[in-house]
């Protein structure tokens, strides 16, 4: 496994390296010095699409993470409901409900009545990209009123945002719910009978014990928003052309983010040169990022902290145009003198806003500001956020806020789950391929799809193609992955524990920036349009939580068992083999079902390594359907219909997975 994360995960940064001082003409590679980073930076193009970039990311960590809060509250926290006070009463006339029952009192109610909440929550988990993102776009862009997409920047950026909130919602639910389930309920219950109301428990009490998931998950939110592709590619394939984004050689969209931008100067630019100093500058973009998170998560690493204090004045130098140098000048004085990060902060926002009315968007942005915001959470934020609680912070219109949300945010989810469950099924029973949906019965209603797609299309040879890829990646990943997880948990001092961050950092390092290079190395090795470069990639890509899983597992077994492994003269080899795998054997198959997902619902990576259509994997195969936003005769009925199968075979492959991963000895024997 180690010779594929340093092929994968760190050889395309040293590719990339190495390529951008060449010239590479399909293969004709000469020298170029720095040529090509004068060539991208010497164009406003590039800092104008890191502008957006991080806007992008901002905003979508900051809507993510807030309603993250209130769903993963609701989820842990249900308050009493219609539905609650029938089933009380029905107990109460059986005679199990004992003692008068008071107004104010919260009943243990707890997931009876929120079942639609989780799968609203789970839908954007299960469904994939390249068939959620078309959805939406066919609900939101239809046939271009009131809401065009090709033409209105402001709306493709604001419902390209909402749509990549909306998928990446459900890891951050969960990860927010499970900080949730480890606050006393004897807490909680004491604040209700002091008279707190649900608003003053969740923000004075609950929240303040989540700082560091909270601060985990803002972090690796935003590095991968920095990342996103797919969401915007698909949806508005880098959106309409901004006026300001017109530049010396390239026409930014509203949604050019440098993912986005990385890829169209890859397809149009004959030299792979510029594509790798672009692919470097980008790495280096997602390195600082990687960096603030090490640093959010370690408690002693006071001097990677005062370093970070050179980020934002690193940015403004890069980003900031002829007048950057007095405010990176500025951010080095919090470095060497006494001066408050937060009052530069404060002086930076404003002179941000002036930019914003004299150069308009993006020219007016300046990354540097968020880079500035992110250190001073990482190094400072956390204790003043909620040293003192968060209820004397909020104030009325807070609380207002609060509750307005908890109450929204649920029926919004349902609503955006039955909607897009609903659109799907509509399209996909239409008899024609428009997707004006005024009727609640689809026209010319019918099974034509559904005969197109598997007759003409043959859209089972593109399932065996995925299915090929994801189970040789679920089957490999456990062969790679246990040993290396066994030899974590056996070490108890520091090793283990650089080896995991080790690893977790080379995971951070994927997306485009690591595609591109990978696309030259792999050219060299002739893997392209092969089956081998996606099992590489997604083995890559599910080895760290697949590391941590079975790591984390293999720890919490009962050292007794080694005990008794040795006294009967079993040796390491012995005890691996029929112990330890037959006990994993859930676990293992847990992995193996992520893993398999993960490589089935894959898209970006067979987008760029497979070039023959009888290749295609069903996640490309899909997207030719419909194409991007300005295609012109996309075929939305044939599209609906292959991902409604597409659904149901997952769904039956899943409950197959499921089944076979039966239980062990050891968990019968604690039962």
């Amino acid at each position: 496994m180690a010779a594929v994360a340093v092929l994968v995960g760190l050889a395309p940064f040293a590719a990339a390296l190495r390529g951008s001082f060449l010239h590479d003409f399909y293969g004709d590679i000469s020298s170029a010095g720095m040529d090509n980073y004068r060539f991208i930076l010497g164009d406003r193009a590039f800092g104008y699409s890191l502008n957006i970039t991080v806007l992008w990311a901002f905003l979508q960590t900051l809507l993510t993470v807030s309603l993250g809060l209130v769903t993963a509250y609701r989820l842990w926290r249900p308050g009493k409901s219609r539905a609650a006070r029938r089933g009380i009463l029905k107990c109460k006339l059986k005679g199990k409900l004992k003692g008068k029952l008071k107004g104010g009192t919260r009943f243990p109610v707890r997931f009876g009545r929120f079942r639609p909440l989780h799968l609203a929550v789970l839908v954007p988990w299960g469904v994939p990209v390249y068939i959620a993102v078309p959805v939406w776009r066919a609900l939101i862009h239809g046939d271009g009123v009131p809401f065009n997409l090709l033409l209105q920047p402001f709306w493709a950026f604001f419902f390209a945002l909402l749509v990549s909130v909306w998928l990446s919602l459900p890891a951050t639910v969960f990860i927010l719910y499970s900080g949730f389930r480890k606050i006393g309920r004897h807490v909680v219950e004491a604040a209700s009978i002091d008279g707190a109301d649900e608003t003053g428990i969740a923000v004075s009490i609950c929240i303040p014990q989540l700082k560091e998931i909270i601060l985990s998950v803002v972090l690796i939110n935003f590095i991968k928003a920095l990342k996103e592709f797919s969401v915007v590619f698909l949806m508005t394939a880098g959106g309409p052309p901004l006026l300001s984004g017109i530049t010396e050689r390239y026409i930014l969209g509203a949604t050019t983010t440098l993912s986005v931008f990385l890829y169209d100067l890859f397809l149009s630019a004959g030299d792979y040169g510029v594509s790798s100093a672009f692919s470097v500058l980008l790495s280096l973009v997602i390195l600082a990022a990687t960096l603030l998170y090490l640093a959010g998560r370690s408690h002693d690493s006071r001097r990677l902290k005062r370093i970070l204090l050179f980020l934002p004045a690193g940015v403004q130098l890069m980003t900031g145009g002829p007048g950057a140098v007095p405010l990176a000048l500025l951010y080095l004085l919090v470095f060497f003198y006494p001066l408050q990060l937060s009052r530069v902060i404060v002086f930076h926002t404003f002179v941000m806003a002036m930019l914003l009315m004299l150069r308009g968007y993006p020219a007016g942005l300046q990354p540097a500001l968020a880079a500035a915001c992110a250190v001073w959470i990482v190094r400072r934020g956390r204790e003043r956020l909620f040293s003192r609680g968060l209820n004397s912070r909020f104030g009325i219109s807070g609380r207002t806020l609060w509750r307005g949300a908890s109450a929204a945010v649920p029926l919004v989810l349902v609503l955006c789950a039955a909607g897009m469950g609903g659109a799907l099924l509509w399209l996909s029973f239409s008899g024609v391929d428009a997707v004006n949906f005024g009727s609640l019965l689809p026209p010319r209603a019918g099974l034509r799809a559904f005969r197109l797609a598997v007759g003409e299309e043959h859209i089972f040879r593109h399932f065996s193609n995925s299915f090929i890829v994801a189970m040789s990646t679920a089957v490999l990943l456990p062969l790679v992955t246990f040993p290396a997880a066994w030899v974590i948990a056996r070490s108890r001092g520091r090793t283990g524990a650089i080896v995991l961050v080790s690893i977790q950092l080379i995971g951070t390092v994927s997306g485009m920036h690591a595609l591109i290079p990978l696309y030259i190395i792999f050219r060299t090795l002739g893997l392209i349009n092969t089956y081998a470069a996606l099992v590489l990639i997604y083995l890559e890509h599910s080895f760290v939580f697949s590391l941590y899983t079975i790591s984390a597992f293999l720890r919490d077994l009962p050292s007794s068992l080694r005990e008794a492994a040795v006294l009967e003269g079993a040796g390491p080899v012995y005890y691996l083999r029929k112990i330890l795998i037959p006990l994993s054997r859930p676990i293992l198959f847990t992995t193996m079902i992520v893993a398999f997902l993960g490589a089935w619902n894959g898209f970006l990576p067979a987008l760029l390594f497979i070039r023959d259509d009888w290749k295609y994997t069903i996640g490309v195969k899909i997207y030719t359907f419909v194409g991007s936003i300005a295609s012109g005769s996309p075929q939305w009925s044939i599209f609906a219909a292959t991902s409604v199968l597409n659904l149901l075979f997952l769904l039956l492959l899943f409950d197959l997975m499921r089944r076979r991963g039966g239980v062990t000895a050891l968990s019968e024997l604690e039962e």
